[in-house]
């Protein structure tokens, strides 16, 4: 790797995108910097300090990139798929709601180009067992806590719909074609990580969806619904 494409993963590492932009347009000889080195590691970092500013920029290089390809480089223009999933950890870990719904494709608001947006691979929000769920531990984000848990459920609904109270929130048998976040993943460790935090505002709200999910369990399954509602109320 090139001394300036070091210095331009840097820059983006520590947030500073506006110098990592200037390392690009140098012209001397050997100073060339591709942008897509690292597998993108600076779109991950773009997500992670939630500069929509230099996302949008990194599409549209990478948009250049795909029309100056040959049709056989084509996929090495789109951004790196695992490289997209950890910025889509790194979005949720630091509250980036915009970015959020960015990389999801849902409810986007950012007036990015939907053909660059289409450059960002499909994100898999139940990856490695829940891992961006069980990763909002903070009551600051408590409202992307709802949405995504409401989003899994049903990702049709349009802005207007998402409502955000637990009591919003019911499934019945006639669920089964809908994927919802599993909050018990990881052996309850959100709710653990919560209580554990003393974030009471989302240990309640996890209880309560819990307690929701296990009835409509029980409808499907009286035996395992019961035994796992009286192992929950013993727990807490």
């Amino acid at each position: 790797m090139l001394a300036n494409e070091v210095n331009f993963v840097k820059c983006c590492q520590n947030g500073q995108f506006g110098t990592a932009r200037a390392l690009t347009t140098l012209k001397r000889k050997g100073t060339q910097i591709d942008i897509h080195t690292q597998d993108d590691i600076a779109f991950k970092f773009a997500c992670k300090f939630g500069d929509l500013f230099f996302i949008n920029w990194f599409l549209q290089h990478s948009a250049n990139d795909l029309r100056s390809s040959s049709a056989n480089d084509l996929r090495s223009r789109s951004i790196n798929k695992n490289t997209a999933q950890q910025a889509f950890y790194e979005a949720i870990q630091n509250n980036h709601f915009e970015v959020v719904k960015l990389l999801l494709k849902i409810e986007d608001e950012t007036g990015i180009d939907q053909n660059l947006i289409s450059l960002i691979p499909e994100i898999d929000i139940h990856a490695e067992d829940e891992k961006a769920f069980i990763s909002i531990y903070d009551n600051e984000h408590f409202e992307l806590a709802k949405w995504l848990y409401k989003v899994s459920s049903d990702t049709t609904l349009s802005a207007s719909d998402i409502t955000l109270s637990a009591s919003d929130i019911t499934l019945s048998a006639s669920d089964e074609r809908k994927n919802p976040i599993n909050i018990h993943a990881q052996d309850e460790k959100a709710f653990r990580q919560v209580c554990y935090d003393g974030n009471l505002q989302l240990a309640k709200w996890l209880y309560e969806i819990g307690e929701t999910t296990l009835s409509a369990r029980s409808a499907n399954d009286p035996l395992r619904g019961s035994s796992e509602a009286k192992d929950r109320r013993s727990s807490a």
